[in-house]
């Protein structure tokens, strides 16, 4: 093993902000993933408007050997955004969801996405509230040929409360 392979992350998780003010910061931060040869980035756009730093972020990262995914509200899915990841080199869609009903209600998009040969997926998050749903969602997901589910690791957040199974 060749210990200066770890000296660079292999992957990276990065939650988009939401305020256009960050745009010049986005774009630094995408040149330094280029340069640093980062092999896996995880977007996560929680915006129901859709980041404004993610078309900055996906035009620098078209045709650099980075693998991307992108996990996006079903809300934020318009038909510009669309088209902007169907050609930005983006590999996983993931349609955020927090509800049973959201994530039945995200099959439409998941189904867009397929017909541009995009793999497309659900991001489930797991609260107090909905783990109860968790059969049905997979259940949900099996049914309907989504064979990307994914549970995320929960993130803190200040004024929310901590949940484990």
């Amino acid at each position: 093993m060749n210990l200066n392979e770890l000296t660079v992350p292999v992957r990276i998780y990065w939650d988009l902000p939401e305020d256009t003010s960050y745009s010049l910061f986005c774009k630094k931060i995408s040149e330094e993933i280029i340069k640093t040869k980062i092999l896996f980035l995880s977007l996560r756009d929680s915006s129901p408007q859709s980041s404004p730093c993610l078309p900055l972020i996906l035009d620098a990262l078209k045709n650099q050997p980075v693998s991307l995914s992108l996990t996006i509200p079903g809300q934020a899915v318009t038909p510009e955004v669309s088209g902007m990841i169907a050609g930005s080199g983006v590999r996983l869609v993931l349609c955020s969801s927090s509800a049973l009903h959201e994530v039945r209600s995200s099959l439409k998009i998941v189904e867009q996405f397929r017909r541009t040969g995009l793999s497309v997926g659900i991001f489930f998050d797991i609260t107090e509230s909905n783990f109860r749903e968790i059969p049905d969602v997979v259940r949900f997901c099996l049914d309907n040929g989504i064979t990307d589910l994914v549970f995320p690791i929960q993130r803190i957040r200040k004024g929310e409360d901590f949940f484990c199974i």
